[in-house]
Formats: structure tokens, sequence, C-alpha cells
């Protein structure tokens, strides 16, 4: 062979060597990210699902321990509410997504109606009068926004 043959085969050869570096570089990179999104949907999922066992949980006890307006055993109702608060405000993944839709401020919103005071009712907004069925009402709203933004993130099909 002559040297500008020898030339040619080394530069094609470095070319190929480089080429397949770049690959396994590039091919890392999207499986690395990859894993990563599945590692973020994981999470988000968790803490979808904690927060709509929280509510469910905390609405239960309040039910439960609040039959009517005279009757409020507040140590189980004041457990359930700060465990749910809680878990709205210690959210990693789904922080943002909580605030963007308000699912926060019906929560707080909600706390309202759980607290209602009969003795202060010319004070306060009838939309926070409590009932069983006002508290069952916002309950289901508010489980229904938080499975809409967990269905948006997580369960969204593109093409």
């Amino acid at each position: 062979m002559s040297a500008p043959d020898t030339h040619n085969w080394i530069t094609i050869l470095s070319a190929l060597g480089l080429g397949s570096f770049i690959g396994t570089v590039l091919s890392l990179w999207f499986t690395a990210r990859q894993q990563h999104k599945h590692w973020v949907n994981d999470n988000k999922k968790s803490e979808y699902r904690e927060l709509l066992d929280g509510l469910y949980d905390a609405v239960t006890v309040v039910s439960d321990n609040r039959p009517n307006l005279s009757t409020v055993n507040p140590g189980p109702i004041n457990d359930a509410v700060k465990k749910l608060s809680r878990m709205f405000e210690d959210r990693i993944f789904i922080a943002d997504s909580l605030r963007n839709s308000n699912a926060k401020q019906d929560w707080y919103d909600m706390k309202k109606v759980i607290y209602y005071d009969p003795s202060l009712q010319s004070e306060t907004p009838k939309e926070f009068w409590y009932s069983a069925y006002n508290l069952h009402e916002r309950e289901d709203k508010l489980r229904v926004k938080i499975l809409e933004r967990a269905k948006n993130e997580i369960v969204h099909f593109k093409p």
C-alpha cells in the first residue's frame, strides 16, 4: 500500500471509531433521559395516589367526627386535617401542578367548611357553612380536579 492509501484507511477507521463513540454516548444519554422521565412519572403517580388517599381519609374522619353542626370531636378532625394539609404542602413532583390548578386553594376552602363555627354564622359566607353535603361535594370536586391533573401529567398519550 502506498502512503496515501494507508492514510485514507486510518481516516476511515478513525471516523468509524469516533462515530461509534458518539453513537454510544447519544444512546446512553437517551436511555438515561428515558429512565429519568419514567422515575419522575412514578414519583408523580405515588404523590397523586397518596394525596387522593389522604383526601378520602380526612373527609371520612371529619364525617365520622362531625355528623352535624352541634356535635364535633376536634381531636381526630384536627389530626386528619393536619395530615392532609401536610400532604398538600410536601409534594415535590406535583407541587406546581397543584398550585396551578388551584387545588390547594380548594383544600383551604374545604378547611373553612370543616371548621365552620355555627356561632359565627352571621359572619361566615354561606358557601363555607358546614353540612355533610357541602363537605362531600367539595371532596368530589377536589378529587376530580386532582385526577384530571394526574391524567394530564401521567396518563397522556403522545403519538
